[in-house]
């Protein structure tokens, strides 16, 4: 009973996680759309795709992070700000 409507034309991408050279997945550069944005000491926060809905963003989560990216989590950007938010299973 959530009301996700403030989310109406919202861009939904990936968080992969925050990295630094020795904890970086091999394959952090096949994911489309990626997005690094650095954060001091050396770590970068990774994120990828960019989905149009909430629920094609959630299938590509679905998908990574049975593998490498068991952090991975949607976030989602309107009018430029990022608000992360998560979907729980009450």
């Amino acid at each position: 009973g959530i009301d996700f409507s403030f989310l109406d034309g919202a861009i939904f991408r990936v968080a992969l996680g925050d990295f630094n050279e020795y904890q970086l997945p091999v394959d952090i550069y096949l994911h489309d759309e990626l997005l690094i944005v650095p954060l001091g000491n050396d770590y970068f926060s990774y994120t990828c795709g960019m989905y149009n809905s909430f629920l094609k963003a959630e299938r590509y989560l679905k998908k990574i992070a049975e593998l490498r990216y068991p952090q991975a989590h949607v976030v989602a950007f309107k009018d430029g700000i990022r608000t992360d938010f998560s979907k729980t299973d009450d």
